[in-house]
């Protein structure tokens, strides 16, 4: 019996090493293959990736990506022209919408553009009677065009309406004295001329209600009258040519001073002078002057209309 049990143990133990001896080897096969097709198919994942794109599909990228941009600058644009249009309708608040959404998305390198949309919505501000609001644009505008006329005449027309008649009076000398000015409209200069008679009398109500006003009114005539042809010729030759006839504003400038002289002689004679509010007149117009040379100082040429 213990020889039996014996060969039973020796015979288990033959059939597995037999069967170890066959099993490993194949499972070795098997996991090698699988090892093998795993390494194979990662390297092959990695050589698709480090090859150049193919040209065709780059053209193709191209073309969508400039489909894009043309969408998206017919986009910006649209806005221009839909403003346009609402602000021709007399849709003042759309024709806003229209012009911000612009404003927001726009390139900051299209100064002429951008001044066009701020003065168009300076307008639809203005019609809207939100007089801050288009003060605003129309100041932004004045920043980069300084003389233009068109926004220097809306703005005018703003500052109306917030009692700043000294202002608007100096821009509309400015729209008035500039070159090419004989293709103002009339109803226009009209308008501007009503403007400076406004202040004039603007001036003259101040005069009539403040404490001391005629010594106040000889002290500013005075300093005015120590202005000489040469203190004239200096200012006015920083401003280009092409933006204003220097000859004629000087000959203005200096008929102003040889009146205020001919005033203050009568004056201290103690003869009867011009009358003080004629007198006060001219003190505008020179003063009015002298500040349109300081602003069109160092301006190169003449800033292209707003269409």
């Amino acid at each position: 019996m213990p020889a039996e049990c014996t060969r039973f143990m020796l015979n288990l133990m033959n059939q597995w090493k037999l069967t170890f001896a066959l099993c490993v080897p194949c499972v070795a096969v098997g996991l090698g293959a699988i090892l093998i097709y795993y390494i194979s198919g990662n390297d092959l994942t990695d050589d698709n990736l480090s090859q150049p794109p193919n040209e065709e599909d780059e053209a193709q990228l191209q073309v969508k990506l400039k489909e894009k941009a043309d969408e998206e600058k017919h986009k910006m644009y649209s806005n221009i022209i839909l403003g346009n249009r609402s602000l021709e309708m007399g849709c003042y608040d759309d024709a806003v919408e229209y012009y911000t959404k612009y404003l927001t998305i726009c390139p900051q390198s299209d100064n002429q553009l951008i001044a066009h949309v701020l003065h168009s919505r300076a307008t639809a501000f203005y019609n809207t009677k939100l007089y801050s609001k288009s003060l605003a644009d129309c100041n932004k505008v004045l920043e980069s065009l300084p003389i233009n006329k068109d926004t220097l005449f809306l703005r005018a027309k703003v500052l109306i309406n917030m009692n700043n008649l000294k202002l608007a009076a100096e821009d509309v000398t400015i729209y008035l004295l500039t070159r090419d000015s004989e293709h103002h409209v009339e109803e226009d200069v009209s308008f501007a001329l009503l403007i400076i008679i406004s202040f004039d009398d603007e001036t003259i109500d101040q005069f009539q209600k403040t404490k001391n006003s005629a010594s106040l009114l000889l002290k500013q005539i005075k300093q005015i009258t120590y202005y000489n042809e040469s203190f004239l010729d200096e200012i006015l030759n920083a401003v280009d040519p092409k933006v204003l006839d220097k000859d004629q504003f000087k000959t203005n400038m200096i008929t102003a001073i040889r009146m205020l002289r001919n005033f203050m002689d009568k004056y201290n004679e103690g003869t009867t002078p011009t009358d003080p509010l004629d007198v006060i007149k001219i003190k505008n117009s020179f003063e009015l002057r002298l500040n349109v040379i300081q602003r069109l100082q160092n301006i190169p040429e003449i800033n292209e209309t707003i269409q």
